[in-house]
């Protein structure tokens, strides 16, 4: 009798791979900021060992992308323009993780205080 020895070779391009999900927080600091300050944004994404990139925009517009490092990812950027922004951070995904993204707004103002009247910090 012969025993026979048996590989079984998967081609990843036609199996079934199951993502998990991922989810993307996005928090930026300081919030409200005064006109021309760098703002740091920083994006916390959960999942499976997540890693890659997180693309962060304001509106349409990207800002930059930051790499992930322990599950965040970390950009500085100024502001130049005053009102409210909103800010996206994006994660396409690996791997193990379905891409996620997270939306906030952030107010730039004129000056460090805040107004004290209605009207006051806004042009």
């Amino acid at each position: 009798m012969r025993s026979a020895s048996w590989a079984v070779v998967i081609d990843p391009s036609t199996s079934d791979r199951s993502y998990g999900p991922s989810t993307t927080a996005l928090v930026a600091s300081p919030s409200p900021a005064p006109l021309g300050s760098t703002v740091n944004l920083t994006a916390t994404v959960t999942g499976t060992n997540p890693s890659g990139t997180v693309t962060f925009k304001d509106g349409t517009t990207t800002l930059g992308s930051a790499t992930l490092a322990s599950g965040s990812a970390t950009l500085s950027t100024p502001f130049t323009s005053l009102g409210s922004h909103s800010l996206t951070a994006v994660y396409a995904g690996d791997t193990n993780n379905t891409a996620s993204m997270s939306q906030r707004p952030v107010w730039v103002r004129r000056s460090s205080a805040w107004p004290t009247s209605a009207g006051e910090g806004k042009s």
